[in-house]
C-alpha cells in the first residue's frame, strides 16, 4: 500500500511538492531530496498534508500523475519542485530533458540558490563521510573487469598538454598531463591548474591544451 503527500510553503499556501512513499514518514524526510527541494524547504518554512492513504500502487502512480500535472512543474511553469513528471517510471529510469529544461534547472541551482552556497560541510560531517567511504567494501572483480576492458585502447578523454617557458619558449608537447607531469616533474594538481587558468605557472612552466 501507498501514500500521496505534498509540501505546502506556510507563507502562501501553495503545495511545491507532490509526492509517493510505502510509509507515512517518507513525507517528513529529508533525504534524497532533489537540490530545487532543498532550496525551498532552507528559505521556506512548509507543512506536510497527507493526501491519501492505503492506496495500491497503480492508484497511487496515477494520481500523483494528475496532481503534479494541476499543479504544474516548475520546470514547465507551474509552481512545483518536482522534476519528473511522477508514476512508476520515475524511479531508476532514464528521462530525456530538453535543453530548455536543463538551462532552468543549472539557473535554479546556481549561486545562492543552491542549498550549499556559502556553507561547508562540518568536521563531524567529513568525518562521517569519510569513515563510509573506507568501509565501503570494493569489487575487485569489477575493478578487474574495467580495467581488462580499457587495455590496449585510447583514452578518449586525453589532450595533448604544451609546455613553454616563462618567455614562451616551447619545451615540449606531451601527449598527457600525467605524462608531462612526469617528465617534467612537476605536480600533476598544479598542471592541471595552470591549464584551467587557476594557476599562472608552476616551477617554471606554463602549460596548455594543445
Amino acid at each position: 500500500m501507498a501514500i500521496i503527500y505534498k509540501h505546502i510553503r506556510l507563507d502562501t499556501g501553495q503545495p511545491f511538492y507532490i509526492g509517493v512513499g510505502e510509509y507515512p514518514s517518507r513525507a517528513y524526510n529529508k533525504h534524497s531530496r532533489s537540490r530545487r527541494w532543498k532550496y525551498f524547504v532552507s528559505e521556506f518554512s512548509y507543512k506536510v498534508e497527507i493526501i491519501y492513504e492505503g492506496l495500491d500502487w497503480g492508484t497511487c502512480y496515477a494520481k500523483e500523475r494528475e496532481l503534479i500535472a494541476h499543479f504544474g512543474r516548475e520546470i514547465d511553469g507551474g509552481i512545483l519542485t518536482n522534476v519528473a513528471k511522477g508514476g512508476k517510471g520515475r524511479c531508476g529510469s532514464y528521462r530525456p530533458i530538453s535543453e530548455e529544461q536543463k538551462l532552468y534547472l543549472s539557473q535554479i541551482n546556481t549561486g545562492d540558490k543552491h542549498p550549499m552556497y556559502g556553507k561547508s560541510p562540518s568536521t563531524t560531517t567529513r568525518d562521517k563521510i569519510s569513515k563510509t567511504l573506507k568501509a565501503r567494501p570494493v569489487n575487485w572483480e569489477r575493478v578487474r573487469k574495467a580495467v581488462a576492458s580499457k587495455k590496449g585502447k585510447p583514452a578518449l578523454n586525453k589532450k595533448s598538454i604544451r609546455a613553454s617557458s616563462l618567455t614562451g619558449e616551447v619545451i615540449g608537447i606531451y601527449p598527457s598531463m600525467s605524462e608531462a607531469a612526469k617528465t617534467l616533474g612537476v605536480s600533476l594538481s598544479n598542471l592541471c591548474n595552470v591549464c584551467k587558468g587557476k594557476l599562472p605557472n608552476t616551477k617554471g612552466y606554463v602549460f596548455s591544451y594543445c
